[in-house]
């Protein structure tokens, strides 16, 4: 059973968008209300794998997107590939509706697709920034657009598969789920007041394994599917949020409402903190993969260890640190208030940092941690 969400909620992440406190993700289901090159609607996935099924002659339908678009690489090589993906994303233009909505003070836009309608309604009258996931996301401001699968602009004939994850083999090198983008996606999912889903289908796994990780992301989620959405695919959207059956017309006839009354907030989102909470569901992650994780990547077991889940009987994910819990009996004794770590790099630093919000937590503090510090204000 789906609900939609109540008219106080999806006003209210309206507001945020206009506050610049809410993240956009975008799908290829608004692809309609925008004109490529060709003069034609923007393609969905299907309608993208048609395309180069009827290049060659082949039944609609009969093979995936991804394979389709490896066999069309080899049979006309990466330039004549680019050139008529070019001439179907490159875009001539854009409702201005939908305009309307990419101009918003957007924390953060992602979007599984390929074209440049965002940065076209955008360019002439904010931020235009775009990133993929071979660009480095310390270096992403707030407005940026991340194309998670490739941008039209970005996609080199000699390095295509690397920038357009489209065909079988870039589908198979690509880990979003392991990639720095993967952390700041987080980031940004916890740190946003409001989530926006429009146009999109939840048909990216690695997305979908994301929004799960987090059960209070549900809570902040609207997702607005189109009317003729059927009762699977509006069961299935309802585990990662609110769904709102009217499609884009009902989400831009909310926000036209809206902005008519009200007045944005300045300086309303910290945009580099978030809490530190316990959570009563464990990730889907072996110990011995989370371990693999934190000697390797660094990526400490945070949810686990604050669980006192253990990899090995006796065992925690992260050892004690003798000085830190000497100062933290003085601060509960009541003979300090403030610590401070040092040390080289990989020292242990975060970890012991992460003793501390344990310890603090326990004693019914909230505990926030600054995810990039040198963005702070």
């Amino acid at each position: 059973m789906t609900t939609e969400p109540s008219e106080h909620r999806s006003t209210q992440a309206l507001r945020h968008a206009l506050d610049g406190t809410a993240m956009l993700f975008v799908g290829s289901g608004v692809g309609f209300l925008a004109k490529a090159l060709s003069d034609e609607k923007l393609p969905n996935g299907r309608t993208l794998a048609n395309l180069l099924h009827k290049e060659f002659g082949i039944d609609e339908g009969r093979h995936s997107l991804q394979r389709i678009s490896q066999f069309a690489l080899g049979k006309l090589g990466p330039d004549r590939l680019l050139a008529l993906l070019r001439d179907r994303l490159k875009v001539v233009e854009v409702d201005d509706r939908l305009q309307t909505l990419y101009r918003l003070p957007w924390l953060r836009i992602y979007t599984t697709n390929y074209d440049d309608a965002i940065e076209y309604s955008r360019r002439g009258h904010c931020l235009v920034s775009s990133f993929t996931l071979t660009d480095d996301p310390s270096t992403a401001p707030q407005g940026a657009v991340v194309h998670l699968n490739g941008y039209i602009d970005s996609i080199k004939p000699d390095s295509f598969n690397k920038d357009a994850v489209l065909t079988d083999i870039s589908y198979s090198v690509n880990e979003f789920q392991d990639s720095d983008w993967s952390h700041r996606f987080l980031v940004d999912i916890r740190t946003s007041r409001s989530i926006i889903f429009i146009g999109y289908s939840m048909a990216d796994l690695d997305i979908v394994r994301l929004l799960l990780i987090d059960p209070e992301i549900s809570r902040k989620t609207i997702i607005y599917v189109s009317p003729d959405t059927d009762d699977v695919e509006l069961e299935t959207l309802s585990s990662y949020g609110e769904v709102r059956t009217g499609g884009f017309d009902d989400l831009y006839t909310r926000l036209t409402d809206v902005s008519s009354s009200y007045v944005p907030v300045e300086n309303a989102l910290f945009t580099e903190l978030r809490r530190i909470q316990v959570k009563e569901r464990l990730g889907s992650a072996s110990s011995a993969e989370l371990v693999y994780r934190q000697l390797v990547y660094g990526r400490v077991a945070e949810k686990e260890f604050l669980l006192s889940a253990e990899p090995l009987p006796n065992t925690s994910y992260i050892g004690p640190r003798a000085q830190l819990t000497q100062a933290l009996s003085a601060i509960d004794a009541g003979k300090g208030r403030d610590i401070f770590i040092h040390g080289e790099l990989a020292s242990g630093k975060s970890c012991a940092c992460l003793l501390a919000a344990k310890h603090f937590i326990n004693n019914d503090y909230e505990v926030y941690i600054a995810s990039q510090g040198p963005h702070l204000f």
